[in-house]
């Protein structure tokens, strides 16, 4: 079990995760430009905050050529972005020994999917 392999996974699964992110965020700032600046949006910017200040869910239909499903598709890579980074350094961590902690990650993996299925294609 070597600390320097440990150390290796972890710059691995920091850079993914960094990289993927900033990706979701250049989405989410593209998607709020279309929405905000150009009108390019499902519902007025002022409905959605009415609905919300209302304290009633915000539905949003699914349409691709909207601000706000770019919105929302780089946030699920924002947040996505942690499976590929466990995917990656989990082979490492198993080599190395630390099969309980990739284990962990295994399972991670698994939860944050159920998490996406449940919550996107609302089973």
């Amino acid at each position: 079990m070597s600390q320097d392999s440990l150390r290796q996974s972890g710059i691995i699964y920091g850079v993914t995760i960094y990289w993927l992110t900033i990706a979701g965020c250049v989405m989410v700032l593209l998607g709020s430009l279309l929405a905000l600046g150009f009108g390019w949006t499902v519902m007025p910017v002022n409905e959605q905050l009415s609905v919300l200040m209302q304290g009633n869910a915000l539905t949003l239909s699914h349409r691709i050529d909207s601000g706000d499903m770019l919105i929302q598709l780089g946030l699920g890579v924002a947040i996505f972005a942690i499976v590929p980074a466990i995917l990656i350094g989990v082979p490492r961590l198993w080599r190395s020994g630390f099969r309980l902690i990739a284990l962990c990650g295994c399972a991670n993996v698994l939860l944050i999917i159920g998490a996406f299925v449940v919550c996107y294609v609302r089973l």
